[in-house]
């Protein structure tokens, strides 16, 4: 009959753990993160561009999506800089 302990010794390890997380770590991600996932999505895309370059095909599609992207990035950074 003591078998039940040890998991909930563990439950209540789990949930310690989990509240420290969320006191230290936001629920959502930063704007700062936010901005870092857009760099590394233009990244990607770039890239992309490239690959699809060097295979001789067009990559206009991919170059407008890199463009909207860095137009956001652009965005988001003004906004990040005008709540500083």
């Amino acid at each position: 009959m003591q078998a039940p302990a040890p998991k909930r010794r563990k439950s209540d390890v789990v949930e310690t753990v989990q509240g420290l997380l969320a006191s230290v770590m936001p629920a959502e991600p930063s704007m700062v993160d936010e901005l870092m996932n857009m760099h590394k999505l233009i990244e990607l895309v770039g890239r992309r561009i490239d690959d699809v370059k060097a295979k001789g095909l067009d990559a206009e599609v991919l170059q407008r999506s890199a463009d909207m992207y860095r137009k956001k990035l652009n965005e988001m950074e003004n906004r990040f800089c005008a709540s500083k």
